[in-house]
């Protein structure tokens, strides 16, 4: 659930839907208010960094030589590939996190409810339900696609923490916080008309569920064409392992804030890898 590097789609994507949405509803923030946006932007973007540093040494461990001489080419050297990765890293987190945080008030969502029981117990059979299904999947109906790679897999500590930063903070507040509060309001406010959006009918919430789990999914492809060749089973593939867990990130979030999302995707990354591909792979 963690990508690779594919700067120019995804900055189209991000840089897209900033223009729409910022001047609509940022600057209608109070400035005291937008400080403390831009602060925990801030925050988050410097985990952004840390994740998009080992995203970039993930790469390098594991693209094929072809395709690392490809990159080396076009960006002049091994260690470009890296701060690449760590400024585009920072820009979605800190991007999403502002403009989210905006999005995520106008709806009555929240950042973090408390790591209470319910919430705990939440995230964790989510993130082990996420683990299950992509190793399970990966090792029982799409095993003959992944004939290259299911045998070589190692316990790693750069993969593990990629998958944790990157996945599991920065793609939440990505496809969480900023595309799937983004698309609820804009549903409630050009579709329904409505001109208060704290109190959505249910099919608001999972249309948008929906539609950021598939995007999702989708966003993956690139990364998934650099590893591997990309048939039909593959791109089901990574639309179904990514989309399915994503609708049950997007319902923490929408239920319990985005902070136990967070939990569960971060949890799926370590019961995976710690755990279950060490036991199936």
């Amino acid at each position: 659930m963690i990508q690779t590097y594919d700067s120019h789609h995804m900055d189209q994507v991000v840089r897209g839907c900033c223009v729409i949405v910022f001047t609509s509803y940022v600057y209608q923030d109070k400035g005291e208010i937008m400080k403390k946006k831009l602060l925990i932007g801030l925050v988050f973007g410097l985990i952004g960094i840390i994740g998009g540093i080992f995203i970039g040494l993930y790469q390098l461990e594991t693209l094929s030589q072809e395709m690392l001489e490809l990159i080396i080419a076009e960006l002049g050297s091994e260690n470009m590939l890296i701060v690449i990765s760590a400024v585009q890293s920072f820009v979605y987190a800190f991007v999403s996190t502002v403009i989210g945080l905006v999005f995520m008030e106008k709806l009555g969502l929240s950042l973090h409810t408390g790591f209470t029981k319910k919430n705990l117990i939440g995230a964790l059979v989510v993130g082990l339900f996420s683990g299950l299904l992509i190793v399970l999947s990966d090792r029982f109906i799409f095993a003959s696609y992944l004939t290259d790679h299911i045998s070589t897999y190692s316990i790693s500590l750069v993969y593990l923490m990629a998958g944790i930063l990157y996945g599991g903070i920065v793609e939440e507040l990505l496809l969480r916080l900023f595309v799937m509060s983004g698309f609820a309001l804009l549903i409630s406010k050009f579709i329904l008309r409505n001109k208060t959006h704290q109190t959505l009918q249910p099919w608001v919430y999972w249309t948008a569920i929906v539609i950021s789990a598939l995007l999702f999914g989708a966003l993956h492809l690139p990364a998934t064409a650099l590893l591997f060749d990309l048939s039909v089973g593959i791109v089901i593939r990574a639309l179904l392992l990514n989309g399915l867990p994503g609708i049950a990130f997007g319902y923490l979030y929408w239920k319990n804030g985005l902070s136990t999302a967070m939990l569960a995707h971060v949890f799926s990354h370590v019961i995976m890898q710690l755990v279950l591909m060490p036991i199936f792979f």
